[in-house]
């Protein structure tokens, strides 16, 4: 459009000048001649003032490659979160096929949270990712969670890539009631704190929401009642002596809700333990039976299933040390423990085959139940 302009314009002055002419000279003749322009490109802009466009690098699926120390192959990727969100019945060689559509949600240790929309599991190889945080004070993800019931997304920063740990600051947290289109910045007092797991529960406080924090920079395990504003240290109990032992304070490295109980919950600290709180998380006391390999462990990772057979919880821990899996254990706890009443605690097969990794950058072990 400007090119035309310029060329309109330009024949413009060119019959103006040959009527000039013919006007000095008479009747004398005057040949038009149009000069060709060059061609010019104008830049756009198409995004806000401060705001860079950003090249999508993942996640995605990371084939053959070696496993090398450190962790320069597995990708970067911390949290996995599949929430559905409906299903979908096709027909297959006349049969009826149905299958559950979710939104999956990535968390990556530098590049913020990742979001794709209406996967299949006949779409796994057509998957399409979006950043969600790239505006966020911090692109470090160390842990992410979901709340079905308020359809929340929560995202504990910290960096805790295996660079040495570079990365985003730790700023708190991060909470989205929109799908990640927007979010908010909670829990400032957790600045400086790596938090590698934020559970927010169906619990309230005076109308508000309980949250859990566990933080691997000292922090343990930290409990808020205001919906993740502010948080608190909780108290440990000494089963000797039947008093309060000080905080739950340490390097923490996972925190679980009993799914048969919702004021009981399971917590991991490097270096002491496994704990449980029959209490909403106020008062905690160890339930790990003197174990080695838990009261030692660098990094311990918990699930609490409900086992729909038994009607009971199966509690399972990894353990980890030195950047290998030192162990995988089952137990049934039933709560309200002391020092003589500690849970029979099994352990399950073979110690895997463990990946070399870092261990001064996060726990490298973890547990899953699907």
């Amino acid at each position: 459009m400007a090119g035309s302009n310029r060329l309109a314009s330009h024949r413009g002055n060119i019959r103006a000048n040959g009527r000039r002419r013919k006007a000095r000279g008479g009747d004398r003749q005057t040949r038009l001649s149009v000069e060709r322009l060059e061609q010019r490109t104008l830049l756009t802009a198409n995004f806000l003032p401060g705001v860079p466009v950003w090249q999508a690098q993942g996640p995605a699926p990371i084939t053959g490659v070696t496993y090398a120390t450190p962790d320069t192959s597995v990708g970067a990727v911390e949290s996995i979160l599949p929430v559905p969100t409906g299903s979908v019945t096709y027909n297959v060689l006349g049969y009826s096929v149905t299958e559950t559509v979710y939104t999956i949600y990535a968390g990556t240790v530098n590049g913020g949270v990742w979001e794709a929309d209406n996967v299949t599991a006949s779409t796994l190889n057509a998957i399409n990712w979006r950043p969600l945080s790239d505006n966020e004070p911090s692109l470090g993800v160390a842990s992410m969670a979901y709340d079905p019931r308020l359809k929340t997304l929560w995202v504990g920063t910290g960096s805790v890539s295996s660079a040495y740990r570079q990365g985003g600051p730790d700023v708190g947290l991060l909470k989205s009631t929109d799908s990640g289109t927007t979010w908010t910045q909670l829990g400032t007092g957790l600045a400086g704190q790596r938090i590698v797991t934020v559970l927010p529960t169906a619990n309230y406080e005076g109308g508000q929401q309980v949250v859990f924090a566990a933080s691997l920079d000292g922090g343990g395990i930290l409990r808020s009642n205001d919906g993740g504003k502010n948080f608190n240290a909780v108290t440990k109990v000494s089963y000797l002596f039947g008093q309060p032992a000080g905080t739950l304070a340490g390097t923490a490295t996972d925190i679980v809700q009993d799914p048969n109980n919702a004021n009981r919950f399971y917590a991991a600290l490097a270096g002491q333990g496994v704990f449980e709180s029959d209490d909403d998380g106020l008062h905690w006391g160890w339930i790990d039976n003197g174990i080695p390999q838990m009261t030692q462990a660098e990094g311990t990772k918990l699930a609490a299933v409900y086992d729909g057979t038994t009607h009971q919880t199966n509690l399972y821990a990894v353990t980890e040390k030195g950047g290998n899996v030192t162990g995988a254990w089952i137990t049934h706890p039933v709560g309200n423990y002391s020092l003589t009443n500690q849970p029979q605690w099994s352990a399950i097969g073979t110690v895997p085959e463990s990946k070399p990794g870092d261990p001064t950058t996060a726990p490298q072990a973890d547990v899953g139940y699907g």
